[in-house]
């Protein structure tokens, strides 16, 4: 059976709403859908996180290339310029998502910049080959696609600052979940992070396997953490 988007846009919204997912800001009925403005429980974005999860790989491409884009901070660039900080971005989170490893970042980003032309995100400059310019209303859609990557970056921020705090390499792994879920609640709780689904345990957990990867278990290990830590919080300031 096909379903046209809008009404598959309907039908999530309605069953959202059902399940107080999401609720009207106002009460007042205006008999147009489509002016009804909607806002986020805070106390359910855990749940609308597990049916993120199910779709995620369809927007990894186009969040890695707006986020890479948004870091030129520039209204033109050349493709090229983006390749580096996507590939450091798949390496960043590959225990999180799965790639084609037979794909190069060159192809998903020639990918992405297609959909963001055929969207009116960018616009092909007129004279320079490879060269693309940012249009106005593009800049406010890069900045949707990359804010699906701020919770994963705040989560990689609080396992990163629980390990910059531990003294010793010798901790088991129950005992270093609590402490990093713990860590993450009281950075939570003090605004050093913003997303309550970035205090998720599966992310905390990808999150360790790819620092320690790196030599990373401990305040020890500053030196090799502190490039992570910069990248990361340079990309989360690029995020509403």
């Amino acid at each position: 059976m096909i379903v046209s988007p809008d009404h598959a846009l309907e039908q999530a919204f309605e069953s959202y709403g059902q399940r107080k997912f999401i609720e009207p800001v106002s009460k007042k009925d205006t008999g147009e859908k489509k002016d009804i403005r909607y806002r986020t429980n805070a106390d359910k974005r855990p749940s609308l996180e597990y049916y993120k999860n199910n779709c995620v790989a369809c927007f990894v491409p186009a969040a890695f290339t707006a986020l890479a884009i948004l870091q030129r901070d520039a209204f033109q660039f050349v493709s090229t310029d983006l390749h580096t900080a996507y590939r450091s971005m798949q390496d960043l989170f590959k225990y999180e998502f799965a790639y084609d490893i037979e794909k190069p970042a060159e192809f998903f980003v020639r990918k992405s910049i297609k959909a963001f032309i055929d969207d009116a995100v960018l616009m092909p400059h007129p004279t320079l080959p490879d060269t693309y310019n940012i249009t106005s209303s593009g800049l406010r859609k890069l900045h949707l696609f990359a804010g699906f990557l701020k919770a994963y970056f705040e989560s990689y921020k609080v396992v990163l600052t629980q390990l910059g705090k531990q003294k010793s390499s010798d901790v088991g792994y129950k005992e270093q979940a609590k402490k990093i879920a713990s860590r993450g609640a009281k950075m939570l709780k003090e605004a050093e992070i913003g997303c309550p689904e970035a205090l998720s345990r599966v992310t905390f957990k990808n999150a360790l396997a790819f620092f320690n990867s790196r030599d990373i278990e401990c305040n020890e290990d500053a030196d090799a953490s502190r490039p992570y830590a910069d990248a990361i919080q340079r990309y989360l300031s690029l995020l509403p």
